[in-house]
């Protein structure tokens, strides 16, 4: 059975969200009697939702839900609301959305430094800095940021795109 629900536009968006989507970790959360472990993950994955449909505005809003139902020290839901940026960013007032986009992810690196947050997670918020200054033809700073990602985890995809931009950019 689908789950059914109103986007904020007023209009029927996601009719075929399964239920079986959040079943598993509501389930466990509340074997365990952690209901808002199911707010935050149902919040977390109506947000992913939005952003697989292209919808950035209606996935931040569920992200920053998401982030009222826990203690705001999993730097992944800051990495989504700072992606969903970037994605703005390529399509609409770009500049604004890069920096909203970089706001998030220096929120998320302070997050993770102050939790210990996995290095890749960290790596993640790194790179996303730098497609920032890349979009915006910052070149030298955009550099900077992915090798500082790839330092602290190595991605392929990171360092192939720093490769390429250090060959073409750097004096």
């Amino acid at each position: 059975m689908a789950l059914q629900f109103e986007s904020y536009d007023g209009g029927n968006f996601m009719g075929n969200l399964y239920m079986n989507m959040l079943v598993g970790t509501a389930a466990e959360a509340l074997e365990a009697g952690d209901f808002n472990e199911v707010d935050r993950n149902i919040e977390r994955r109506i947000g992913n939702a939005f952003f697989k449909a292209q919808r950035y505005q209606y996935a931040i809003k569920k992200y920053e839900d998401a982030i009222k139902h826990f203690d705001g020290t999993d730097i992944a839901v800051y990495n989504n609301i700072a992606m969903c940026y970037y994605k703005l960013g390529q399509t609409e007032d770009a500049s604004n959305n890069f920096d909203k986009c970089r706001t998030k992810c220096i929120k998320a690196l302070v997050i993770g430094q102050q939790h210990g947050a996995q290095k890749k997670d960290i790596s993640k918020a790194m790179a996303r800095i730098g497609m920032c200054y890349e979009c915006e033809k910052d070149y030298e700073k955009a550099i900077e940021w992915f090798e500082k990602s790839v330092a602290e985890h190595p991605d392929k995809h990171v360092s192939i795109n720093l490769a390429k931009l250090k060959k073409q950019h750097q004096k």
